[in-house]
């Protein structure tokens, strides 16, 4: 990941380096004309970048694959020659707007670059659904670096307008290179989608359209100023379009390397959702502001660097500034759209915001005005759409839980939410005796939390479906990627409203009493603020029990025992929601994140307690053994250990030895390490 990192923020930094070189190299007139060009193609490349996110939603959810699930590949052929055919139509009239010459060259090298760029989109998402980074960080580089490459030469030979269009599309042929030099990624081309072909390109048409309505504005903007505008005296249209990457980049790049945390912020927010907008809307608003004081003094010194007929006064890149601002609030509202599932409010903002900003730059004004009102108006309106939008439909919800709870909502407040997070590795059948053992409770939770880690297979996501529609009271949260046991349990807790929150895993299951039970000990007990069972262990069926896992019962026995191992077996623990919240709830620890949030509640004075019955079916494997001795549990040993003494529990001198005791632990082979775990936690 750190590969794709680098090479991500490679891409950013030389496709910016490449326009400033353009503009010293061909003046403002030229660079124009190949900003325009520029701006085009990555805005319809924008649209393609729709069926790179759902290849690799679709490859990462395949768990196999029949003749009857989509090849990428074949779709994306199908595809290719379709945007191919109406590049060819559309393209010949609309360079004649963005270039004075070249035009055979320019409308063949778009409708190439079109047509190669489809197959990168596929490639990219193959070797993002198959976890294949570091063939897609060279995928990136690649693409980025050969155009590096090229103008520098291009400046230093003193090549010509033909050149740099060239260049503008050549990076579309790597995945080619990289389909030639790796046998991982020609092997990951044949990979197979999660759904028949027909599913497919129906989802890669709409992703399509999700992303290429943000390319409109953001990347489509230039070759619409470039064919409405024609310099005024004040500014020349080369001028004006260097001002706005310039003034643009450190607002919009930044958000756009954030989006996925923005999304997550907002999922863990969903119920107080304009609240969590505040924030960061005011920050970047205020960022904004706050440059607009440098844009304005020293901004029109930078542009002069470049040459004659850049000069930009201070008072239109100070607007400017503020004008990014703008399309970084639609990016912040755009993300809270799509924590909250509304996908088709997000294509709606985003198009008013092009519809608005492309009128503008019809109005009978100089650029300058036209340029400054389209992108201020143009993203405000977009935004306020989303919000409204948002508002709109966060007021049927509470509407709705009104006329369910009726003006008793206080006193009828449901008591016991049930948390299950599922990722695309749990097997089906497993995951439905879950689902069926929580439909079978004695005393049912009123709320079950389904958090899908990430994009699940066909068939998880027909389970969830199902039980959604079969039990009241049961909702899912989607989170885009797969986040990790810690941050899916944060975005189920976010959304918990209820005094008491149950556990369970995927892959277990409940005895039909254990609710019941729990709650009945919760009230017999209102001091205490964590409760866990016994569990019973089996590998196949719950009628064959191999051992009963027991820990400490009492708060003191848990609170030394919580010193070396975690004192909770966690898919039995029920908790008071308000207690977990103080602790500060689920944090991302890398397969300790249990732990780390129990640690962090007994430090806090918070009481624990375990009933010596078992009230759960934990399901036992050696698999579940080769998971406890991977490679990074020696990592997460250490920062456990870390977070133990920083939360008091333990000394130093505990920490090295407790890391020495549970890393020989890890060391074990796994056959071995289910041995010694039957002994050390079984007790009649």
């Amino acid at each position: 990941m750190k590969a794709l990192s680098f090479a991500t923020v490679f891409a950013a930094l030389s496709g910016f380096v490449l326009m400033l070189i353009a503009a010293r190299a061909l003046g403002d007139v030229r660079s124009a004309e190949l900003m325009a060009y520029w701006g085009l193609f990555f805005a319809c490349t924008g649209f393609i970048d729709g069926l790179m996110q759902e290849t690799t939603r679709a490859v990462a959810a395949s768990t196999s694959h029949t003749d009857n699930t989509a090849r990428p590949a074949s779709v994306g052929t199908l595809i290719a020659m379709g945007i191919g055919v109406l590049a060819l139509v559309v393209t010949p009239f609309v360079v004649t707007y963005l270039l004075s010459s070249d035009y055979p060259l320019a409308v063949g090298l778009f409708v190439v670059g079109l047509i190669s760029y489809t197959y990168q989109a596929v490639l990219s998402g193959v070797l993002s659904g198959l976890g294949l980074w570091r063939q897609y960080a060279g995928l990136v580089a690649l693409d980025s670096g050969i155009r590096f490459v090229l103008v520098v030469c291009a400046w230093v030979l003193g090549w010509g307008l033909p050149v740099f269009l060239f260049i503008t599309v050549i990076g579309a042929l790597s995945w080619a290179v990289i389909l030639g030099v790796s046998g991982k990624a020609r092997h990951a081309f044949r990979a197979h989608a999660d759904v028949p072909a027909k599913v497919f390109a129906q989802r890669a048409f709409t992703a399509m359209l999700a992303t290429g309505a943000t390319a409109t504005l953001v990347t489509g903007f230039t070759p619409a100023v470039k064919a409405t505008s024609e310099s005024s005296t004040v500014v020349t249209v080369g001028g004006i379009i260097m001002a706005i990457m310039l003034t643009r980049a450190p607002v919009l790049v930044p958000l756009q390397r954030f989006q996925s945390a923005l999304i997550v912020h907002f999922v863990e927010h969903r119920d107080h959702i304009f609240k969590a907008l505040i924030k960061p809307v005011g920050a970047v608003f205020a960022v904004g502001l706050i440059g607009a004081v440098p844009a304005y003094f020293i901004g029109p010194p930078i542009l002069a660097f470049f040459g004659d007929g850049f000069e930009v006064p201070g008072h239109i890149l100070a607007v400017l500034t503020f004008a990014s601002a703008c399309t970084g609030a639609l990016m912040i509202t755009s993300a809270a759209v799509l924590a909250a599932e509304l996908h088709r409010l997000y294509v709606l903002g985003w198009f008013m915001a092009s519809a608005i900003a492309f009128g503008m730059l019809l109005l009978p004004a100089p650029v300058e005005v036209r340029v400054c009102l389209a992108l201020l108006l143009g993203p405000l309106g977009g935004g306020l759409v989303q919000t409204f939008g948002l508002r709109i439909t966060h007021h049927k919800a509470r509407h709705a839980e009104d006329n369910i709870f009726g003006g008793d909502r206080i006193n009828t407040m449901p008591k016991l939410t049930a948390l299950v997070t599922v990722y695309h590795r749990i097997d089906p059948a497993q995951f439905r005796a879950c689902l069926d053992s929580l439909s079978a409770q004695t005393r049912p939770a009123e709320d079950v939390v389904i958090v899908e880690d990430g994009p699940l297979g066909p068939q998880l996501r027909a389970i969830v479906e199902q039980f959604i529609n079969t039990y009241s009271g049961a909702r899912s949260v989607v989170l885009a990627r797969n986040m990790g046991a810690g941050p899916a349990s944060a975005a189920g807790l976010a959304t918990i409203n209820t005094e008491f929150m149950a556990r369970l895993d995927a892959d277990d299951v409940a005895k039909p009493e254990r609710f019941e039970r729990q709650l009945e000990f919760f009230e017999q007990h209102p001091d205490v603020d964590v409760l866990g069972t016994a569990m019973d262990e089996f590998d196949g069926s719950v009628d064959q029990v191999i051992g009963t896992r027991r820990l400490p019962t009492s708060h003191a026995e848990i609170l030394r025992y919580a010193r070396l191992n975690s004192p909770i077996n966690n898919p039995s623990v029920m908790m008071r929601v308000d207690a977990v919240r103080e602790a500060g709830g689920y944090r991302d620890v890398y397969h300790m994140e249990d732990y780390d949030l129990y640690a962090r509640m007994l430090a806090g004075g918070k009481r624990f307690h375990n009933m010596p019955e078992a009230l759960t079916y934990f399901r036992i494997s050696t698999s579940v053994f080769e998971r406890r001795t991977a490679q990074g549990m020696f990592s997460a040993e250490r920062q456990m250990q870390k977070n133990l003494v920083a939360y008091g529990l333990i000394s130093k001198r505990r920490a090295w030895l407790n890391l020495a005791i549970r890393s020989l632990y890890r060391l074990l082979p796994s056959v071995a390490l289910k041995a010694a775990y039957g002994r050390l936690f079984h007790r009649r």
